[in-house]
């Protein structure tokens, strides 16, 4: 398919065209998608591989390491477009899309945990922690943007800002996202025999978790705007200057901690029938965000 631009695009009017067609298609303010026509677009690949080792130290103490790996990619869309782009669409068949650039995502992580088992003197204790690293990479179309309310503010010119002639540049355009998730947590806890008439329970737990995150949507296509950044004191994670594509994006740094304490007791009033329960637990929980959006609009 080919993608126009028509005058019934919601922000067209502000670029100087009204009530007309916005010239012919021309590869400068159309787009075609000859070049990534094909079938089965969205094919998925898992790759996985877990591995644990078991140390037995000796008859109260062992400890069980496990290191997992996963990697998958998405390639295409999983929704289907029933028409064509246009204000004349045409029925397209089943199962079928009209995107004018490459989809993706991508998407791995991996995770190592360990658990440690023992015992002091007659109390059981165990300590599980975990460490997570998950990097996320994704692009999709975003070509249809050009039908919306102010595409015309960052793809085309009008004869107010250069005194020539109106101008739309090229509608084909994208976004990407880029995502950076870190995860870590640790947790002691000790308990008592389970026949004991006064059981209890009572541990530790730590807990941090960062999303490191930018996502660019580029669909600025007109030329000579000054390229964007972030402010100086406001950007999480990228300092540099954008590609002139972008006209809009979030650098953003988001997550919480935790830190808690807890214990539980169990005293059977009559055995295995009616049994008293009492408990509590501390704990504090911080969320942070950080970061910036920053646009070009105009």
């Amino acid at each position: 398919g080919t993608f126009v631009r028509e005058s019934s695009d919601l922000g067209i009017h502000y670029a100087g065209y009204v009530n007309n067609v916005v010239g012919p298609a021309t590869p400068l303010n159309s787009a075609n998608n000859n070049n990534i026509v094909a079938n089965a677009i969205n094919p998925v690949t898992y790759q996985g591989l877990r591995a644990e080792a078991l140390w037995k130290f000796n008859d109260d103490w062992d400890a069980l390491l496990a290191q997992s790996y996963q990697n998958m990619n998405a390639q295409g869309v999983f929704y289907e477009t029933p028409q064509s782009s246009g204000t004349s669409p045409v029925n397209l068949p089943d199962l079928s899309v009209q995107l004018y650039n490459p989809s993706f995502d991508k998407d791995r992580f991996e995770n190592t945990a360990l658990t440690v088992n023992g015992r002091f003197g007659a109390l059981n204790f165990v300590y599980s922690g975990a460490y997570l690293v998950r990097n996320v990479e994704q692009s999709q179309d975003y070509t249809n943007y050009a039908r919306g309310t102010y595409s015309d503010y960052y793809q085309c010119l009008s004869t107010a800002e250069t005194g020539k002639a109106a101008q739309c540049y090229s509608p084909s355009t994208t976004w990407h996202d880029h995502e950076r998730d870190v995860h870590q947590s640790h947790e002691d806890r000790l308990t008592t025999p389970d026949d004991w008439r006064l059981r209890g329970i009572a541990g530790i737990f730590w807990e941090n978790y960062a999303i490191h995150e930018q996502t660019d949507w580029q669909y600025k296509t007109a030329p000579g705007f000054t390229d964007i950044g972030p402010p100086p004191t406001a950007y999480a994670n990228n300092p540099n200057i954008r590609n002139s594509n972008d006209a809009f994006f979030d650098d953003i740094l988001r997550g919480y901690h935790q830190r808690a304490a807890f214990t539980s007791l169990d005293f059977d009033i009559v055995p295995k029938t009616l049994i008293f329960t009492v408990g509590t637990r501390f704990y504090r929980f911080d969320n942070t965000e950080i970061g910036s959006a920053v646009g070009s609009f105009g």
